[in-house]
């Protein structure tokens, strides 16, 4: 029996800690930004590149995400590219979804497909896992912080 209220005790604990972090789905709306460094295949090699980032969440309704992703390379000669088009920065739309736990988010983008994978850490930090496959892939983590 002892056991039990434990296992009980430490279940209410573990959901209020989880629902005090949820966020009512207009809290994500807003500028999140940060810099970090990306694995980049330029299509001659695996590169690590430097980027200044930002996630634009510019409409949110229930649990559906609206906005884009810019992002810009720090080194003139570490461009990336959207799609096939090498770039130096850009500006990239997507969907996205809040989870029941109301601290996670998963993304879309609507033009070439990078793949976002969210965890709200603080009401002011997300970080963010990003994932992009051929013909260029990409991959990063990284927290951005919300400045508006």
């Amino acid at each position: 029996m002892k056991l039990l209220v434990g296992v009980f005790v430490s279940m209410m604990f573990f959901l209020h800690v989880v629902d005090a972090q949820a966020q009512d789905s207009q809290s994500f709306v807003g500028t999140w930004t940060g810099e970090t460094t990306i694995l980049l295949d330029t299509g001659k090699k695996i590169i690590e590149a430097p980027r200044q980032q930002s996630i634009i969440i510019t409409e949110a309704d229930g649990n559906l995400l609206r906005g884009y992703r810019t992002w810009s390379a720090l080194e003139e000669d570490q461009q990336g590219f959207v799609g096939s088009v090498p770039t130096s920065d850009a500006q990239e739309p997507f969907i996205g979804v809040i989870m029941s736990n109301g601290t996670t988010i998963r993304m879309v983008e609507t033009e070439d497909g990078g793949l976002m994978f969210c965890e709200l850490i603080s009401p002011d930090q997300i970080e963010m896992t990003y994932m992009e496959a051929a013909p260029h892939a990409v991959i990063y983590t990284t927290v951005y912080k919300k400045i508006e």
